[in-house]
């Protein structure tokens, strides 16, 4: 986890495990969370220890503490294709997210995930674009 954690960050129905008998609680991110609620949280929502794997191995609810890199914002990644491409590519784009989320990522209000990046890489490919997809900025997030 890293060390600048905030809490905050968690979305509020994200399940806690307290299985610290775990032989992966220290890579969980399930575990890592449950270690650090604050005392203002009055509840939160757990996995119920009897579904949990003690060996690690094969837990349907592990889920690894490491951040993924998201793109935010895709204002400039259609600036460098020639004109015919920047259209095509532009329209796989905006009908794969559909109108209100593409304009959302456009002005940054939302992340593209890692899986959403291989789709639009993939539509770069298939359209005979070279270049990799270009986002304005890139954060390191956990993926909830």
């Amino acid at each position: 986890m890293k060390p600048e954690f905030n809490y905050e960050s968690v979305p509020y129905a994200f399940s806690h495990c307290f299985c610290g008998q775990c032989k992966m609680a220290d890579k969980c991110l399930r575990h890592q969370v449950a270690l650090r609620i604050p005392a203002s949280r009055h509840s939160v929502p757990v996995i119920n220890p009897n579904n949990v794997s003690l060996d690690g191995k094969n837990c349907q609810y592990f889920k690894a503490d490491k951040l993924s890199v998201y793109g935010l914002g895709i204002s400039c990644m259609f600036d460098n294709l020639n004109y015919r491409k920047a259209i095509a590519v532009r329209r796989l784009v905006y009908s794969y997210f559909g109108r209100s989320m593409f304009y959302r990522i456009l002005h940054k209000e939302r992340h593209v995930t890692p899986s959403e990046q291989e789709y639009i890489r993939q539509i770069f490919v298939n359209n005979g674009v070279d270049a990799e997809p270009v986002y304005d900025e890139y954060v390191e997030e956990y993926d909830w």
